[in-house]
């Protein structure tokens, strides 16, 4: 519905399968979707992870738990991949505004190009 209408919809989540992945891919027109890889290892992710997740899953307190007892399958071939661990949050955001303006078209009053 917001595509419809000419919106930039972003939906960030942990989906460790690449088929749950490609199950989503095959819905859109590839004009109109992008995946985005945000990498961070595991060992970045449990240093800052601020509700103490990842140690309650290492000593089984959650099970199926992304990355400590459950698979995540990297993306192959995402059309972008933000390296969390080794740039900036400012050079990340800044890598990414400039990513969906380059694929959305989107010129410098925010608006979608004609």
């Amino acid at each position: 519905m917001f595509l419809e209408v000419g919106f930039v919809v972003m939906l960030p989540m942990i989906s460790p399968l690449r088929a749950a992945r490609d199950e989503v891919r095959i819905r859109f027109d590839s004009t109109d979707l992008a995946e985005i890889y945000v990498r961070c290892s595991i060992d970045v992710c449990e240093r800052l992870d601020p509700k103490g997740l990842y140690h309650i899953a290492r000593n089984g307190g959650l099970l199926n738990f992304t990355g400590v007892d459950a698979i995540y399958e990297e993306p192959i071939k995402p059309e972008l991949t933000l390296d969390t661990e080794h740039t900036s949050v400012e050079l990340c955001t800044q890598e990414l505004v400039e990513f969906i303006t380059r694929k959305f078209e989107i010129n410098s009053e925010g608006e979608e190009a004609l």
